[in-house]
């Protein structure tokens, strides 16, 4: 939402939706239930017709269960849930293809967006619907896929890891907004700096200047440790640096998945994953 540039890529878990005769609701959630609600003109003639549909939907992929206590996984189930929902709607209208996936896409958002409250970037929802790895920016509330080919891929070898900690995504962007709004000409000067790097960073992931890559790599961890340190963040925990630790012996590195602060931790580069003795998650590189 502040203009940065940020780049995505869709991990192998899955919500499997269906349509089920109309149900009260009792059993959706709250960004299911907008899904459902929401006025979708390409199906609009289609749903007076034959009604809206009941969802029976099983997000089991994005949860695991440790010492047996079920917790969710942070790779954005709630939009997940939007594209579910709304793809399904769109799809038993007749869309199909690169038009349903776009459309797809801007529906999710504008329903994900306000359900929660007007936090978030949309990045996620955009490469959920797109099925591939973006590159994205949200300036001013509009959010934009730069990366427009389908035959984009990212090179350098990555992975997820889950770090068994739950983060709380939106008190996070709620510290970070109220930091910029109070943190005056630091703040501003630091929110830029962090745009500007990430920006330079973004295309190198789908490029095979590894060399680059790493060197602007780390130039933006740099940035990012100062700006959430001042925004007085929990962004990079002991596990995060552990994990880069250990990724460095092979030349890798490891960093935080989105805002940090637990979740999921990316792995990079070409590294014995095997050897690490955790819940390792692929993500989808290649279109």
């Amino acid at each position: 939402m502040c203009g940065g540039t940020a780049v995505v890529a869709p991990c192998e878990r899955y919500i499997t939706v269906s349509e089920t005769a109309p149900q009260n609701g009792d059993h959706t959630t709250p960004i299911i239930s907008a899904a459902l609600e929401y006025s979708l003109a390409e199906a609009g003639e289609f749903e007076s017709r034959m009604g809206k549909p009941g969802i029976n939907l099983n997000s089991a992929d994005f949860f695991m269960h440790k010492n047996g206590t079920k917790k969710k996984l942070g790779i954005g189930l709630s939009a997940a849930e939007a594209v579910a929902v709304v793809e399904l709607r769109l799809s038993r209208a007749g869309l199909n293809g690169d038009g349903l996936c776009r459309k797809t896409a801007e529906y999710a958002h504008i329903i994900h967006h306000r359900t929660q409250g007007g936090i978030g970037s949309g990045a996620d929802i955009f490469c959920c619907a797109l099925r591939r790895p973006i590159i994205f920016r949200n300036a001013g509330g509009v959010p934009r896929v730069i990366n427009d080919s389908t035959q984009d891929s990212i090179k350098i070898p990555i992975r997820m890891v889950w770090s068994g900690i739950v983060s709380d995504t939106r008190n996070m962007i709620h510290k970070y907004n109220r930091w910029l709004e109070t943190g005056g000409a630091i703040a501003e000067e630091i929110r830029r700096k962090t745009a500007e790097v990430g920006e330079k960073l973004a295309p190198l992931w789908f490029t095979e200047d590894f060399r680059r890559f790493y060197e602007v790599f780390d130039e933006y961890i740099a940035v990012m440790k100062e700006c959430t340190r001042l925004a007085g963040l929990d962004y990079w925990l002991d596990c995060h640096t552990e994990l880069d630790n250990w990724a460095r012996k092979f030349g890798g590195r490891a960093k935080p998945s989105g805002a940090g602060g637990g979740d999921m931790i990316i792995l990079i580069g070409d590294i014995p994953v095997e050897e690490l003795h955790r819940d390792i998650f692929r993500i989808k590189c290649q279109v």
